[in-house]
């Protein structure tokens, strides 16, 4: 019996280790948008950009004030008011009077069989006439040379399509909010395997709703965004989309240059992934759920019981060591790629079982209630199991 705990014991070490390792590779393999150099040119392309709206009172106003003033010296505007109740249009329709470049499309009605979200990108992109195409959400901050800097990368790596890992300034103030958000992203990043993200197979693939920018003759191919329809992750799968055509993804990360507050509270992060983590991690499957539910406990727990049950405080001290202490280091070396707490990077196994909870607690909700509820539209899970385009693999 002691030989079968002490090696599941370093089983489970081992595997953590190497997890890890895999999340160290893969974020160091992402290049810094701030670092790119922006290629001196007397004309640049058109690029449209659409930005989608459902009552967002609080931010479009912020949002349009900083699109408005980016550097880029030819530029056009899409906002669309998604079925707004409150006084979004309005405040469109200000900035609307009072530059020419912003052309406002009102959304009355969401058609049956479509995401609100992705009917609204697809109304923005029904009125652009760029031959870059930028999707941005509401609430997004962007620094003034920062689409200089994605179009001459684009230009530069043969890309068409480019997504952007953005900043949430809120995680400085939150350790809560940086421990989950730790926990999803290292999730995210091995998930989607993001150092092969610009190779041509299209089962890695990565979009950001913050800055997801597209050549659009290769929208043109696709011919619209009807394949996404029912798509939950819709940044993720207009990335996948993309390679489906022929294009090429890239992929950069976005401190500094670009922020956006995701979420305000780790409270907040909870309640807004529970639409889309069972889906796009779990494949909706409660099985695959489980699974991952019980490796991640086997190799966050099992060592430190193995040291219990043999009362050694020398591994106790070597599960501290390697689960808190080595993780945080590593981290730490990286961590001017990510602003986060400088205290949650040495909370890892908290972070890990985080995104476990928010992953069983949305898969709890949707089976629930067998459907997903979102910005008061409810969409029957088999329609979005059907209809599902983005979801991460194990291997």
């Amino acid at each position: 019996m002691s030989v079968v705990i002490l090696m599941l014991s370093l089983s489970a070490i081992l595997m953590w280790i190497v997890y890890h390792r895999l999340v160290d590779s893969q974020v160091k393999g992402i290049p810094l948008l701030r670092d790119v150099d922006v290629v001196q040119r007397s004309e640049w392309p058109l690029v449209s950009v659409v930005i989608t709206a459902k009552d967002e009172e609080k931010n479009i106003h912020k949002s349009l004030s900083n699109t408005l003033s980016l550097n880029y010296p030819n530029l056009e505007f899409i906002v669309v008011n998604d079925r707004s109740t409150d006084q979004t249009q309005e405040i469109i329709d200000q900035w609307q009077s009072r530059d020419s470049r912003l052309h406002s499309v009102q959304v009355k009605e969401l058609p049956s069989g479509w995401v609100g979200k992705v009917h609204a990108l697809q109304k923005g992109l029904e009125h652009a006439r760029g031959e870059w195409v930028l999707f941005c959400d509401a609430d997004v901050k962007l620094n003034t040379h920062t689409l200089e800097k994605a179009v001459s990368y684009c230009e530069q790596e043969s890309g068409q399509h480019l997504g952007v890992m953005f900043d949430n300034p809120a995680c400085l103030r939150s350790f809560w909010l940086s421990v989950m958000t730790l926990g999803y992203g290292a999730l995210a990043v091995n998930l989607l395997r993001t150092r092969k993200i610009d190779s041509p197979d299209e089962k890695y693939f990565f979009g950001s709703g913050a800055f997801n920018l597209v050549k659009k003759s290769v929208l043109d191919q696709a011919k619209d965004l009807s394949w996404l329809r029912l798509e939950l992750v819709d940044d993720m799968g207009l990335g996948m989309m993309v390679k489906l055509y022929g294009g090429k993804s890239l992929i950069l990360k976005g401190v500094d240059e670009i922020g956006i507050v995701w979420y305000g509270t780790a409270r907040d992060m909870m309640k807004g992934l529970e639409k889309n983590v069972f889906g796009f991690v779990g494949g909706f499957s409660l099985l695959r759920v489980l699974a991952m539910a019980s490796i991640c406990l086997f190799v966050v727990f099992f060592p430190l019981i193995g040291s219990l049950y043999f009362s050694s405080f020398a591994g106790v001290a070597a599960w501290v060591s390697v689960y808190f202490v080595l993780p945080g280091l590593i981290t730490m070396i990286h961590n001017e790629d990510f602003n986060l707490h400088p205290l949650a990077v040495f909370f890892f196994p908290l972070a890990h079982l985080s995104a476990l909870f928010v992953l069983v607690r949305s898969a709890f909700i949707v089976l629930k209630n067998q459907g997903v509820s979102w910005k008061d539209t409810y969409y029957p899970l088999s329609d979005l199991r059907q209809h599902q385009r983005a979801k991460t693999r194990l291997m």
